[in-house]
C-alpha cells in the first residue's frame, strides 16, 4: 500500500488509544501492544517510525513481518490481526492493525493482563483484574456437559479413546476422563461433555444438533446435487470414512513419462483428509442446526463447516497463526492419528498441494462460515506433474520447489528474481528453494550473485514432449476423431490430460467448427463435421 506522506501525517499523527509507533520490532514490547490493543478497542501499531514521529523505515520488512507474527504467536489469545507493508516517502513501514477480542482475554506469555489506556499499555492487577476476568471469561462449548451418563456411551470407542492417550480402563477411568474435558462428574454421577459425546457416541446426534458430515456431488454445469450422503457416528470415524469416500470419488489420473504409466490421486489423500479433520476440530458445534458440507464438483472439492475462524486467526495470517475452538477434541483427533499438531493442518494442506502441482488451497469465510476449496487442476500438466513429483519426493525438497522445476523445464532457465515472483516468497527463501535444487543434482547454476541463471541438469534430462502444446493436442483429438467418435474420457486416456484440461481442447475444436458436439452430460460425444 502507497501512502502520501501528508495523509499519513494526517492519519497517524501521533500515538494514542488506537495507535502505537515503534521504531524497530522487539517482539516483546510488540507483544505487549498486541495484549494492549485485544483487550481493549483493537488499534493500529506502525513499526519503522521513531518516537519523534520521524519516518526511518524497516529494512527486510518480509524478515521483520515474520518477527511480527512471531509476537503473536508468543502472545496468548491474542485479537485478529493483520500486517502490511505501508510505503510513506519513499520508505518501507510495517502496519498491523489488531481487531478486539470478543470471546475471552489475551495476555503476554507471562501471563500478564494488559489494557491500553490513552498511550500506554497497563497492567491490570488486584479488583480491577478481577473485575475484567468476570466480564471477559468464558467457557468452551465442548466442555458443556451433556444428559448422556458415561455409563451409556460405546464400550468399544472407550476402549479405543484410551489407548490412545494410554490409559487403562479402570475404576479412575471417570477421573481421567473428566480431566481430559470429556466427561463431568457431579453429585449425581458422570456425564459426557460435548467433546466426550462427539467422540464416544456411535450416534453423537444424541445430544442435539447435526454433528456430522454431507457429502454432494454435482455434475458439470448442474446447480443441483445427482448424489447426496451423509457420514455419521464418532466423530474420529467420520474423518475417516469422508476421507475414504472422497478418495474413491475423485478417482486418480495417469501419464506416461518415458516407458512408465503413473497413476496419480486427483488430490492428495493427506491434504484431503486434513482438510476434513480441520472441518470437525474447529467447526462451531453450538451451530446446532447445521452440518459440515462437501461440495463435490469436476473442478474442485469445497469443504463448508459451520463457525467463523477462532481468534486471532484470519484468512490473511492462517499460515502463521494458530487457535483451536475445541482443544480437548483436536487433542484427541491428534492422539488417534487424524490431525497435525495445532498450527501445523494447514501447512500440511498447502504443502501436499504444492507438492503435487496442484492449485493451492482457498480459504474464504463469512463470519457464520468457514470454506477449504481444495482445486483438481494445476498450472501444469498430468505428464509435468508424473515427472517433476518423482524428482522432488527422491531429494526430499521443499514442495514448492515443484513448480520451480516445471518452470524451468518449460522456459530453459530461472533466477532468484522469478522465484521470488513465482512463488511469491523473499530474495533468501527463493535462494534456499534454488540452492537445495542445486545441491540435490536437479539444477545447475550458471553464474553468480545478481546475474546468476538456474537450468535442469544434464544428468536429470526432460522426459521427451513433456508438454503438450495446445496445437499438439487438438491434432490429437482429430486423429482420434477420425477412427471413431470420439469422448472425454478417451481424450484422456490418450493424452494424459485431466478432465477439465481434455474439456478445453474439445470446446476450442467445437467453437472453430472442427468438431461437432452430439448428445449432453455422460452422453456426449464429439464426431468430424459430415
Amino acid at each position: 500500500m502507497v501512502m502520501e506522506l501528508g495523509t499519513f501525517r494526517e492519519v497517524f499523527p501521533g500515538e494514542g488509544e488506537h495507535v502505537e509507533l515503534k521504531q524497530g520490532i522487539s517482539v516483546t514490547r510488540v507483544q505487549e501492544v498486541a495484549v494492549a490493543f485485544s483487550n481493549t478497542d483493537g488499534g493500529v501499531l506502525i513499526a519503522g517510525v521513531s518516537p519523534q514521529g520521524e519516518l526511518v523505515g524497516i529494512t527486510q520488512p518480509g524478515e521483520k513481518a515474520k518477527d511480527l507474527h512471531q509476537a503473536f504467536r508468543d502472545a496468548q489469545n491474542p485479537g485478529r490481526y493483520e500486517v502490511h507493508e505501508l510505503h510513506v516517502d519513499g520508505k518501507v513501514l510495517l502496519a498491523v492493525g489488531v481487531a478486539r477480542r470478543h470471546e475471552g482475554f489475551a495476555q503476554t506469555s507471562g501471563g500478564v493482563v494488559l489494557v491500553r489506556r490513552g498511550a500506554s499499555n497497563v497492567p491490570l492487577l488486584g479488583p480491577d483484574l478481577s473485575r475484567f476476568l468476570a466480564r471477559r471469561t468464558f467457557t468452551s462449548f465442548e466442555l458443556t456437559a451433556t444428559d448422556v451418563p458415561l455409563d451409556e456411551s460405546d464400550p468399544s470407542l472407550r476402549k479405543r479413546l484410551c489407548a490412545s492417550f494410554d490409559w487403562h480402563e479402570d475404576e479412575h477411568l471417570a477421573r481421567r476422563l473428566h480431566e481430559a474435558g470429556f466427561a463431568e462428574t457431579d453429585r449425581t454421577g458422570t456425564v459426557l461433555t460435548v467433546a466426550g459425546a462427539l467422540l464416544l457416541l456411535t450416534d453423537p446426534r444424541r445430544i442435539g444438533g447435526r454433528p456430522h458430515i454431507e457429502i454432494r456431488r454435482y455434475a458439470e454445469g448442474e446447480p443441483d446435487p445427482d448424489k447426496v450422503w451423509q457420514i455419521r457416528g464418532p466423530v474420529d470415524r467420520q474423518i475417516e470414512q469422508t476421507t475414504s469416500d472422497l478418495v474413491a470419488e475423485l478417482g486418480s489420473i495417469s501419464a506416461i513419462v518415458g516407458t512408465h504409466r503413473i497413476e496419480m490421486p486427483r488430490l492428495p489423500t493427506r491434504a484431503l483428509r486434513e482438510a476434513v479433520a480441520n472441518a470437525v476440530a474447529h467447526r462451531s458445534y453450538e451451530h446446532a442446526g447445521t452440518a459440515i458440507h462437501i461440495d463435490v464438483h469436476p473442478t474442485h472439492v469445497t469443504i463448508t463447516s459451520p463457525g467463523s475462524l477462532p481468534e486471532p486467526v484470519t484468512i490473511e495470517n492462517i499460515r502463521f497463526q494458530q487457535a483451536a475452538r475445541n482443544d480437548r477434541l483436536l487433542g484427541a483427533l491428534r492422539r488417534l492419528g487424524l490431525a497435525e499438531d495445532l498450527g501445523k493442518g494447514i501447512d500440511r494442506i498447502e504443502d501436499d498441494m504444492a507438492a503435487e502441482l496442484l492449485q493451492p488451497p482457498d480459504f474464504s469465510t463469512d463470519g457464520s462460515f468457514f470454506s477449504v476449496t481444495l482445486g483438481l487442476g494445476g498450472a501444469v500438466t498430468p505428464r509435468e506433474r508424473a515427472w517433476v513429483r518423482g524428482l522432488i519426493a527422491e531429494a526430499h525438497l521443499d514442495p514448492r520447489a515443484a513448480l520451480v522445476v516445471v518452470t524451468v523445464a518449460r522456459e530453459g532457465s530461472t533466477t532468484n528474481s522469478s522465484v521470488r515472483s513465482l512463488l511469491d516468497v523473499d530474495s533468501v527463501r527463493a535462494r534456499a528453494i534454488l540452492q537445495d535444487l542445486v545441491r540435490e543434482g536437479v539444477l545447475v547454476q550458471l553464474g553468480q550473485r545478481g546475474g546468476a541463471e538456474y537450468q535442469i541438469a544434464p544428468s536429470v534430462g526432460i522426459p521427451a514432449r513433456i508438454r503438450h502444446t495446445d496445437a499438439e493436442l487438438e491434432a490429437l483429438a482429430l486423429d482420434l476423431a477420425r477412427h471413431q467418435p470420439l469422448t472425454n474420457a478417451l481424450l484422456r486416456q490418450e493424452s494424459g490430460l485431466d478432465r477439465l484440461q481434455a474439456l478445453n481442447v474439445l470446446r476450442r475444436l467445437v467453437d472453430r467448427g472442427a468438431l461437432v458436439q452430439r448428445g449432453q452430460r455422460r452422453g456426449t460425444r464429439y464426431e468430424l463435421p459430415n
